[in-house]
Order: C-alpha cells, then sequence, then structure tokens
C-alpha cells in the first residue's frame, strides 16, 4: 500500500475554541491530520476526533520540538505540513498536491500571516516566510526547546528548500485575547529563564522580540543588538535590527535608531520597513518634509518581497496614510486628501486612512467656508 502524499501535523492543548478553523482549512488538502493532545482539559480531543483527525495523547515535557516529533513520528504521509491549532491554510489544494508530486525540493517555505491589532483597533497583517512543509524522511526533525525549527535538520541532511509564498498559513495568536487565554508569555519567558544564559544566536532574537512583548525594552534592545552582532549572516537579522531600532527609539535614543535604520536600509535595501519605521521617527520629532520623502520612498520601493518577518501595506496603504497624516500635520489638506482616497482604494474601510480622510474633509469644509 502506498504512502499518502500529505499529512498535517498539530500539536494541541485546550484549543476547543479556535480548532476546528484549522481542522476544516486541512480537510481539502491533506489526506491525514494527525493531533498530538498535551494535556487537554476541554472538548479539543473530542473536535479532532469529530472532524476525522488521528488523535495521539501524549503527555506535555515543556519542549516544542520533542511534542512536535511526537507528531512527526505518526504522521503516515510522504510530506508533512505543521500547523497550530490558531492558525488555518489558505491555499489552493489541487495546486499544492501537484506541487508536491512533481517536486525535487525535500522542504518549502511558505507563506505565515501574523495577525496583529494596531492602536486603531484595525487587525493587520506581518508576513515571512517560514519552513512548515517537508518530506518525512530520517534525521529530519524538529529541534528547539522554544521556538523550534525544522529547517536546520533538513540543510544537515543535504535538502533542498523552496518557496511557495502562494501557500498562505494565517495566524491568530498574537492577537491579545489569544495571548491572554494561552498564557503563552509566561510560558515562554519561564523556558527562556529555564535555559540560562547560553542562548544561540536565533534564541536570543527570539528572547528579545518576548522582552519587547513584555514591555522590556531596554531588555529587549540588548537581546537583540546581540543578537544581531553574533548572527548578521540569518535570515532574521533584518528583523532584529528593524525591532533593535524601534526600541532605541522606545526609550528615548532617536539617534541610535536613525543611525541603525540607515545602516540596515543599505545592508538589505529590499526590506521597505526599515524606511517606513526611519519615517515615522521623522514625523514623530516633527520632521514633516523628511518624513514625506521617506514616506514617499517607502511608496516607491512598494511592499517588502524578503522571507522574513514584514508588514503588509508598508509599501502601499500604510505609507500613503502617514503621507497623508504628515501632509495634515502641515496644515495641507487639500494634498492629503487624494493620497489618503488612494489608501483607501488599496485596504478600504483601513481605521487610519479613514480617520484622516475625515479629518482632511473637515478641514477642506472649514477652509472653503472661510
Amino acid at each position: 500500500m502506498s504512502r499518502p502524499l500529505l499529512s498535517a501535523a498539530l500539536i494541541v492543548k485546550d484549543e476547543e475554541t479556535v480548532l476546528e478553523r484549522c481542522l476544516e482549512s486541512l480537510r481539502p488538502v491533506a489526506d491525514e491530520i494527525v493531533v498530538v493532545d498535551t494535556g487537554s482539559t476541554d472538548r479539543t480531543p473530542e473536535i479532532a476526533r469529530e472532524t476525522g483527525a488521528v488523535l495521539v495523547r501524549s503527555p506535555w515535557r515543556d519542549d516544542f520540538a520533542a511534542a512536535r516529533n511526537v507528531a512527526l513520528h505518526f504522521a503516515r504521509g510522504r510530506w508533512v505540513l505543521s500547523l497550530d491549532a490558531d492558525e488555518a491554510l489558505d491555499v489552493d489544494a489541487a495546486r499544492l498536491r501537484q506541487t508536491l508530486e512533481l517536486a525535487e525540493e525535500s522542504a518549502f517555505y511558505v507563506a505565515l500571516w501574523n495577525a496583529f491589532p494596531d492602536p486603531t483597533g484595525h487587525v493587520g497583517w506581518e508576513q515571512l516566510e517560514i519552513v512548515r512543509l517537508f518530506r518525512k524522511r530520517p534525521g529530519v526533525i524538529w529541534e528547539g526547546r522554544i521556538h523550534e525549527q525544522i529547517l536546520p535538520s533538513v540543510v544537515r541532511v543535504g535538502g533542498r528548500v523552496g518557496r511557495l509564498p502562494w501557500a498562505v498559513i494565517r495566524h491568530w495568536g498574537y492577537l491579545p485575547e489569544e495571548m491572554a487565554r494561552k498564557r503563552s508569555k509566561e510560558r515562554n519567558r519561564r523556558l527562556f529563564e529555564e535555559m540560562g544564559p547560553q542562548l544561540s544566536p536565533y534564541l536570543l532574537y527570539q528572547k528579545g522580540v518576548q522582552d519587547l512583548n513584555d514591555g522590556r525594552t531596554a531588555e529587549g534592545r540588548r537581546n537583540l543588538t546581540l543578537a544581531l552582532a553574533r548572527g548578521l549572516q540569518q535570515d532574521w537579522a533584518a528583523r532584529a535590527a528593524y525591532l533593535a531600532a524601534r526600541a532605541a527609539e522606545g526609550i528615548g535614543d532617536t539617534r541610535s535608531a536613525v543611525a541603525l535604520l540607515r545602516w540596515a536600509e543599505k545592508r538589505w535595501p529590499a526590506f521597505t520597513d526599515l524606511w517606513l519605521l526611519e519615517a515615522e521617527v521623522e514625523a514623530r520629532r516633527g520632521n514633516y518634509l523628511q518624513a514625506a520623502s521617506l514616506f514617499t520612498q517607502c511608496l516607491a520601493r512598494g511592499d517588502a518581497d524578503v522571507p522574513w518577518e514584514h508588514l503588509r501595506g508598508a509599501g502601499s496603504f500604510i505609507a500613503l496614510t502617514q503621507l497623508g497624516e504628515t501632509f495634515l500635520a502641515m496644515g495641507d489638506p487639500a494634498d492629503a486628501v487624494p493620497i489618503l482616497e488612494r489608501a483607501l482604494q488599496i485596504e478600504p474601510g483601513y481605521p487610519a486612512a479613514e480617520r484622516a480622510y475625515a479629518q482632511a474633509r473637515r478641514l477642506l469644509s472649514a477652509q472653503a467656508a472661510s
């Protein structure tokens, strides 16, 4: 009997509110779904069974790679796609299956879109590419107690890695309500503390991200700066530089933030988010002409086409919105209006653009009446 083409593999605990959405997204593409439950006390196991998944119970050992490797062990497919319960797959199922049948690669980067709320309450998406789809073969295993990775083992066995940017995994786990439900901040902080100070550059980077999420801006800046120095050739280094610059501004060191951004722009010219952040810094400093020039450069560059995490709209509707806001700050609503209209054409309903557009129209009306 031939092996199935594709297994989806999940590790879960108390995910009854989100699991069904994930499993339904996988049914059209996966031949089997393996769900490893690490100690749920809610209806998670029942939901997995009701949707036809293979349910495996395994105790939680404070080790994400170990749990994922249990799921990998039970997966029968030639290919394995790894997801979390708070994610969903968005892909043309027939296209993906045909790609896997014909592929010469051993693994693929797929697109991961992380949902996040901006200050207006609008849910935006930060995008990156991540290896979650790979051949099941000897030596390919998950590694890392936290922020686990499959890529190092794929590379170690000589596997070739391709890209499937049209295969999208949407992730809602960074929304505040999901973070609170899962208490992931507390868990991750504890695991980092247990691992002690001798972290790899990648885990040091992830700890810096965790620090920023926890409001420990100065500590996050230190860890991100160290990670950047030790892992400059890694694909996450550009994001580390971006976050370190943001942290520097957050603690009042604007000069260092701008200097770091300008250095990073030369090293990673395709990363539009760097120019967007520099423009935001200059706007907050009141340097509106400089900010407008930088926002315009973002539009010329477009959204970043890079594998690491980047902001959807940095080279389009977000840059347009902030350019319009900059013209408003300079007292020029007439120029702001068409810019903000373009932003709303690209992203209808974007709250920041709607708010700025309404303000610009009010100012124009007031000027006409005076």
